[in-house]
């Protein structure tokens, strides 16, 4: 069984060059099975399987041109192909919680040979270029943090296991808002990257949003500071300006308030992620708004 996941810092500033930080995310979980699935599964699982295929097809092609040292048991993934074998799992597609890294990880984990012999360096390399079938454009950090099982941050491009439990109490509260984006992750980083073909707009985004998402971060990781809170009400403007065609307009008028702080969850495709020191005055918010609002336990958190 792997997790889902939580990008809390970094969602596409770390394609070009940017730190970032997620953690697991025990809600939701996905495993790869050979059951036979249960009534009203059917039709997902027939889906999952061709899923399966088209992905056992780019592992084909990716293996042969030899891009990394990890060997597949290719000949048993294809023996529980034809056996049915499919992806069952509560993970939300297109949501940002990383479906497409967890089946990766799920399928690292049943068919890769001498896994464990990789460094976590080689292994982001490897998560990269097999979820590249699923975004076109994949940092690898997803499947590493579902196939790791722990928080890790990516700081100016070296990887560390970090430690959260300090810097995320109950004191601040995490939610989730839907954000109803129809686009799936593919397009929206490919929009993304259109935006980025601009030079002013290049310019911009990495002389101000990537240096404050590294700042926050860094803030983040340190266990004797508290300062990364008060970073948030700029990173929310901040990407409310860069991500405009990204975060839906009715969300958009909520990202200069002082009761919450709003930003991308992953891609942006399913929802955003939600801080608050006062958890209880942001549902009253969000119920008056008429949108639904999801709270983050912090049990469903692995921090360490």
């Amino acid at each position: 069984m792997n997790y889902a996941k939580l990008l809390l810092f970094g969602e596409y500033t770390v394609l070009y060059g940017g730190d970032c930080i997620e953690l697991p995310y025990k809600r939701y979980s996905g495993v790869l099975t050979l059951e036979e699935p249960a009534e009203g599964e059917e039709q997902m699982a027939r889906w999952s399987n061709r899923q399966l295929l088209e992905f056992y097809h780019h592992l084909l092609k990716t293996v042969n041109t030899k891009a990394y040292s990890l060997s597949f048991d290719i000949e048993q993934m294809a023996t529980d192909m034809s056996r049915g074998l499919w992806f069952k799992s509560d993970i939300p597609g297109q949501s940002g919680f990383g479906s497409s890294g967890a089946l990766v990880a799920t399928i690292v984990n049943r068919y890769g040979i001498n896994v464990l012999a990789e460094s976590t360096e080689n292994l982001q390399r490897i998560f990269a270029a097999l979820e590249n079938n699923f975004h076109g454009n994949s940092s690898g950090m997803d499947p590493l943090v579902s196939f790791l099982c722990v928080p890790v941050a990516k700081i100016k491009n070296e990887l560390h296991v970090a430690n959260l439990q300090q810097q995320l109490t109950d004191e601040i509260k995490l939610f989730l808002v839907q954000a109803k984006q129809e686009n799936n992750t593919r397009a929206l980083i490919q929009t993304f990257k259109k935006r980025m073909e601009d030079p002013g707009f290049k310019r911009s985004y990495s002389e101000d949003l990537v240096p404050l998402t590294n700042r926050i971060i860094s803030s983040i990781l340190d266990s004797d500071n508290t300062d990364w809170f008060k970073y948030l009400k700029e990173l929310s403007q901040q990407q409310k300006a860069f991500y405009s065609d990204i975060i839906p307009e009715n969300l958009q008028g909520m990202m200069d308030s002082d009761l919450f702080h709003l930003k991308l969850l992953g891609s942006g495709g399913g929802y955003m992620l939600g801080f608050t020191r006062d958890y209880k005055e942001t549902v009253n918010f969000f119920n008056t708004a008429n949108i639904p609002l999801i709270r983050i336990r912090h049990s469903d958190l692995i921090v360490d």
